[in-house]
């Protein structure tokens, strides 16, 4: 069934698409009129070539790396990119906590809602939000640290007996970069200003997380594809090199 569901979205994508495309040819319609159809239709046929060409089978895109590497900025990128469902750790822990995620949370490193047991209930609910993603034919898009080996494998495992490709994306830019993006960031918190990511990671935070990190072993996973991306790069080009290591297109391409 969910095989099946690409073919279903490119034929009705493309039907619509031809149905617009007659307008071009209705002498009594405006120019302006003429041109909307013309943008509507090409817009249509572009996500009926996408939906031809994007991976059959479901693919989960797992984000890690240490604080303030860009994790949540790809992968909010990625999901208005692809569309693809989004589950963000920090919104996760916020939500079973019944914390605001907008809320600032002054926690010391690894204590309160960031202790063993928060941590490990939410990766327990990535991994139930995942699953029944999954289940429904949906890619996933999943944003957190994943500094445990073992945190990894379980999702990855997981995905994989849903028969999902599984890409792990480990985020990394220079330290002064990471710190200054954190102290900017919860700096926003504090004066309540929107930023994309509910995290509370703060500068002082940086190398006890370094610290804990495990490092990710060629095997750790048999079957997960592991691709360092360094985000001090454009973000265009960040997700342009993530897409090539899911083998999905963008939908750029068509155009």
């Amino acid at each position: 069934m969910h095989e099946l569901l690409p073919f279903y979205q490119c034929y009705r994508a493309y039907v619509r698409g031809k149905v617009l495309a007659f307008l071009l040819d209705e002498l009594e319609i405006s120019p302006e009129q003429r041109l909307a159809a013309e943008q509507q239709a090409r817009a249509l046929f572009t996500l009926a070539a996408y939906y031809a060409s994007a991976p059959a089978q479901p693919t989960v895109v797992m984000l890690g790396g240490l604080m303030g590497t860009g994790k949540s900025t790809l992968a909010n990128a990625l999901q208005q990119e692809l569309g693809w469902t989004l589950f963000s750790s920090d919104e996760v822990r916020k939500h079973l906590a019944q914390v605001a995620p907008t809320r600032p949370h002054a926690d010391a490193f690894g204590q309160g809602i960031y202790g063993p047991e928060w941590t490990a209930q939410t990766y327990e609910t990535l991994r139930q939000k995942m699953k029944a993603a999954l289940a429904d034919g949906r890619s996933v898009l999943l944003d957190a640290s994943f500094a445990r080996s073992a945190d990894r494998q379980a999702l990855a495992k997981e995905a994989l007996l849903a028969n999902a490709a599984v890409v792990f994306i480990e985020c990394v830019c220079e330290r002064a970069t990471a710190l200054e993006r954190l102290a900017t960031r919860w700096h926003m918190h504090l004066e309540g200003q929107p930023t994309t990511t509910a995290s509370d990671g703060r500068p002082e935070f940086y190398e006890a997380q370094k610290a804990i990190w495990q490092t990710i072993q060629p095997d750790e996973v048999p079957d997960m594809m592991h691709t360092i991306v360094n985000t001090t790069l454009p973000v265009s080009l960040c997700i342009a090199q993530i897409l090539e290591q899911c083998h999905v297109p963008r939908l750029s391409c068509w155009l």
